[in-house]
C-alpha cells in the first residue's frame, strides 16, 4: 500500500540538474505529489521531455556559467514565484581518477571546473531562491553533496567540493533558520545513474568491487535519494535543518570494519545457539 501523501508539501519546487540521474528522480517523485515542478539543466532537451511527461516546466541553466544562473533566478521570479523548495542535483560526476588530472600541469583547470560547478554554482542558486525564501518566511533547500565529502579519497577535487556542500547547507541553515528556511545535504554513495554505469563500462570503476565496499552489498538507486528529498522537503521534517543525510547503503560504516577482517552476513547470528 503506497505511503500517505502530505497535504502539505510544497507546491513549487525547482530541481535544478533534473533532466538526468537522481535530478530526474527527484522530479518525477514530487510530481507524483501534485507539486509543480521546475527543471533547470543544461541539457534542456532532456528538461524539457521530461517536464512534458511529468505536467511540469523546463528551462535552461548551466551552473558553470554565472550570467546563466542569474538568467534562470530572473525567469523563475517573473513566472513561477513563490519558490516552496528547491533541490539541488547539478554538479560534475566525480571520475578525476587519472593522476595527470591531479598532479599534471592542467590540474588547475580540472579543480576549477568542479569547483565553479559544485561549490559556487551550488552556492550561488540557493543564495538566489533563499534570500527570496528567507524574505517571505518559508521554504526549504536539499543540496546534493557525497560520501566523498566525508572520507579521504582519490577523487581530490570532487570530494573537496563535496565537503564545501555539505558546509554551505549548514552555514546557510544558520543564515536562514530565523526566517523559517530549512536548508539541508544529501550524500549518495555509489547510486546506479548513467554517469556511474558510463564509468563501469569504461573501466573507471568496478561494479564487484563497489557492491562490495558497503554493508548492504549493494549499490543505490536513485528513486532511493528522491526519496529522502521528497521527504527533506515535506513537512515530515519541518524539524529538521543543518544536516547531512548519507544515503550509500552503508558505505561510510565500512572503512573502519576492514581492520577487523571486515563484515560479513549476520555474523554474531550465525553463533551456535547451543553454545
Amino acid at each position: 500500500m503506497p505511503a500517505k501523501v502530505s497535504q502539505n508539501l510544497p507546491r513549487t519546487v525547482i530541481v535544478a540538474g533534473g533532466a538526468h540521474g537522481i535530478g530526474a528522480a527527484c522530479a518525477e517523485l514530487i510530481s507524483q505529489d501534485g507539486s509543480h515542478v521546475v527543471i533547470c539543466d543544461k541539457d534542456f532537451q532532456a528538461a524539457e521531455a521530461l517536464a512534458k511527461r511529468i505536467g511540469g516546466s523546463a528551462h535552461f541553466a548551466d551552473l558553470a556559467d554565472t550570467a546563466s544562473i542569474d538568467l534562470f533566478l530572473d525567469i523563475v521570479r517573473k513566472g513561477h514565484a513563490p519558490i516552496d523548495s528547491l533541490i539541488i542535483c547539478a554538479g560534475i560526476l566525480g571520475g578525476e581518477t587519472d593522476p595527470i588530472e591531479v598532479w599534471g600541469s592542467g590540474w588547475i583547470q580540472n579543480w576549477n571546473t568542479y569547483f565553479e560547478v559544485n561549490v559556487r554554482g551550488t552556492f550561488q542558486l540557493a543564495r538566489g531562491i533563499g534570500c527570496d525564501m528567507a524574505r517571505r518566511g518559508r521554504g526549504s533547500i536539499v543540496a546534493m553533496a557525497s560520501v566523498t565529502g566525508a572520507r579521504s579519497t582519490p577523487l581530490h577535487a570532487y570530494g573537496t567540493s563535496k565537503a564545501a556542500v555539505i558546509q554551505i547547507a549548514r552555514n546557510l541553515a544558520a543564515e536562514w533558520g530565523p526566517s523559517n528556511v530549512r536548508v539541508n545535504s544529501i550524500s549518495p554513495g555509489y547510486v546506479m545513474t548513467d554517469g556511474l554505469k558510463h564509468l563501469i563500462e569504461t573501466g573507471q570503476r568496478d561494479p564487484a568491487r563497489i557492491a562490495a565496499s558497503a554493508v548492504m552489498r549493494r549499490v543505490i538507486q536513485p528513486e532511493e535519494i528522491a526519496q529522502v528529498a521528497r521527504f527533506l522537503i515535506g513537512d515530515e521534517s519541518s524539524g529538521i535543518t543543518g544536516v547531512d543525510i548519507p544515503v550509500d547503503a552503508g558505505w561510510l560504516l565500512a572503512g573502519s570494519w576492514m581492520q577487523y577482517g571486515g563484515f560479513s552476513e549476520d555474523r554474531r547470528c550465525l553463533v551456535d545457539r547451543n553454545e
